[in-house]
């Protein structure tokens, strides 16, 4: 077969060809040494580490549990991820050291089969290419969410061939430097260990008081007991002004005599089972210091930009950071927009999901913003720092509270009553704003750090994409000329699409498995 589109230029004495004409792609189970009972390796899609090649192993399942259903590969077999968004993040390995051989794992993988080691590294290699992923990204058929890369395109990717002793000192080098850049990732990453345990460690000392005890030395904070009067007194205005808007402003009455009478006293902790805590700090629940703890607005979520941006989970990173150029809109009455507009100073929480528990702060100079139903809002009074609070939502302690309350399997979730119940050492006003001051100075260095850990991330993974290029278009290594084949000067140019045997090269001619001429690939010449 000739192929007529060549992606880039290669070597004169290499080759184009289809993958499926240098490998089987897709074959089908029809082994008859083992039994039902023998355990194989069992490889979900989550299993294969992205871009690095790497598999887990450590599940078994009998042959009989897994031959129907699953797809099939053996060692040395490259497993490549054909569904958005496995494929485009680099899901592509070889499989090695499969339970008796053989594994069945996601039917989301395309299994691309040949018997030559080194090749099998080729074509590895190649397909964890950026470009290469790019360029199947666009051949992917089927609808959003649920978009594959189709058998069809997989089996006519047009891919390079040197002769087999080249492949072998390309792959080599390839992985020679890959095993650089792997040592200083491996450097890169226990740093970046250490330093989400040199946060951990700022943000724990921060609630326990050992950050600003040398402050307290030198100054003289209100008492608890002033501090929670305070807070007591502003959470009931707090409640009486949403109640009665919630209730009656937004529909235009006037609540009935006695309506305040309707407010409850939060429940305080047992402060018997908390821990040590300075002297003029005190132990609260979140609804304590917040009037208001409730759900965001059900609507749906559309691009168009009409309305005010519309909040949901997936807007929130992990690191607390919202994501506002990517937030949809919603279209929401002015009743509900009152009720649900965000604040600065108001503290978002999920509350569903594999996030559950991740947090982030309202801050000055955001856009308009509702917020979505998988979302608590905490409003809290003025008497404390919203950002101390806030603070505490990222420390082990708060944690360790929502994975205790937080109920549910496979979707786990932690409610409002819930969250209200947490509990978290308040200290004064004061010392509230100086522990925010000291915890960003502090974890200033740590975000430098972060900064240009990213930044070598990034450099490495770009180098990576450029040793692959050069790999794949001949200029990573020097040419053998002991080892090539004869050179242009002494084949005839081809001119029809099955040239003779006689002007293959034999390295490449082992590699395809055959001398039928009928099926030979025209020379890239």
């Amino acid at each position: 077969m000739k192929i007529t589109e060549k992606p880039f230029s290669i070597p004169d004495h290499w080759r184009w060809i289809e993958l499926k004409e240098l490998a089987e792609i897709n074959p089908t189970f029809d082994r008859n040494d083992l039994s039902d009972d023998d355990p194989v390796s069992f490889v979900g899609m989550k299993r294969v580490e992205e871009l690095s090649g790497r598999i887990d192993l450590s599940e078994t399942e009998p042959l009989s549990e897994v031959r129907k259903g699953y797809t099939y590969f053996e060692d040395g077999d490259v497993l490549f991820a054909k569904i958005t968004p496995c494929m485009e993040n680099g899901k592509v390995a070889v499989a090695r050291g499969l339970e008796n051989g053989v594994g069945f794992g996601s039917t989301e993988f395309h299994v691309i089969r040949h018997p030559e080691e080194i090749t099998q590294e080729w074509i590895f290699h190649y397909l964890i290419q950026e470009g290469f992923r790019r360029d199947a990204k666009r051949a992917m058929t089927g609808s959003a969410g649920q978009k594959r890369v189709p058998t069809g395109y997989i089996e006519e990717v047009p891919i390079p061939l040197p002769p087999l002793p080249e492949q072998r000192r390309i792959v080599a080098k390839i992985e020679e430097l890959f095993s650089n850049l792997d040592a200083g990732m491996d450097d890169l990453q226990t740093a970046e260990q250490q330093l989400e345990r040199y946060r951990l460690s700022v943000l724990q000392a921060a609630v326990e008081g050992r950050l600003t005890a040398d402050w307290r030395e030198t100054h003289d904070p209100e008492s608890a007991d002033q501090l929670l009067e305070q807070i007591q007194e502003e959470r009931r205005r707090g409640w009486e002004k949403d109640y009665r808007m919630r209730r009656y402003d937004i529909k235009d009455k006037e609540p009935p005599s006695g309506w305040k009478d309707r407010y409850d006293l939060p429940e305080e902790p047992d402060k018997a089972e908390l821990g040590e805590i300075p002297d003029s700090w005190e132990w609260v629940v979140v609804d304590q210091l917040s009037p208001n703890i409730h759900y965001g607005y059900t609507e749906s979520a559309q691009n168009e930009p009409v309305g005010p941006k519309f909040l949901r989970i997936t807007d929130i990173q992990q690191d607390g950071q919202v994501n506002w150029e990517d937030a949809p809109y919603c279209e929401i009455g002015e009743q509900e927009r009152k009720k649900y507009l965000l604040e600065p100073g108001d503290i978002l929480f999920a509350r569903t999901g594999g996030t559950v528990g991740k947090s982030c702060l309202i801050e000055n100079g955001v856009p308009e913003a509702v917020f979505a139903s998988y979302l608590i809002r905490v409003i809290t009074v003025d008497s404390i720092d919203e950002r101390y609070v806030y603070l505490f939502f990222q420390t082990l302690d708060y944690w360790r509270q929502i994975s205790e309350k937080k109920t549910g399997i496979g979707q786990p979730n932690v409610n409002a009553t819930k969250l209200s119940k947490l509990t978290l050492p308040l200290p004064p006003l004061a010392e509230q704003k100086q522990i925010v001051d000291e915890v960003e100075r502090l974890l200033s260095v740590a975000d430098d750090a972060s900064d240009t850990a990213d930044r070598e991330h990034t450099r490495a993974d770009r180098l990576r994409q450029s040793i692959l290029k050069q790999a794949f278009s001949g200029q990573l290594v020097p040419h053998d000329d002991e080892a090539n084949p004869p050179t242009v000067d002494t084949i005839a140019p081809d001119t029809t699409d099955t040239p003779s045997s006689n002007d293959r090269n034999s390295d490449a001619e082992d590699l395809l498995g055959s001398t039928d001429p009928d099926k030979q690939i025209e020379m890239d010449i």
